[in-house]
């Protein structure tokens, strides 16, 4: 049940990331802003995110693999 709860919350964290990006990118696409670093900031975030979700998706297989041998 924890486990559901962390990847739920890397999830939905990754989601407003990706929205406030999109936001951003569709305001400078607009020609509303040209706010560059908010966009390369905002990108980084959504990598970063993604990388932490794998590693924490790749953590929990691991350990039930882990506990399936010893027990």
């Amino acid at each position: 049940m924890q486990t559901f709860l962390i990847i739920l919350l890397i999830l939905s964290t990754l989601f407003l990331v990706l929205y406030e990006f999109y936001g951003i990118y569709r305001a400078r696409k607009l020609g509303l802003t040209k706010n560059k670093s908010r966009m390369i900031t905002h990108g980084i975030m959504v990598v970063l995110l993604i990388l932490l979700l794998l590693i924490v998706i790749n953590f929990i297989i691991q350990y039930y693999r882990i506990t399936k041998i010893l027990f």
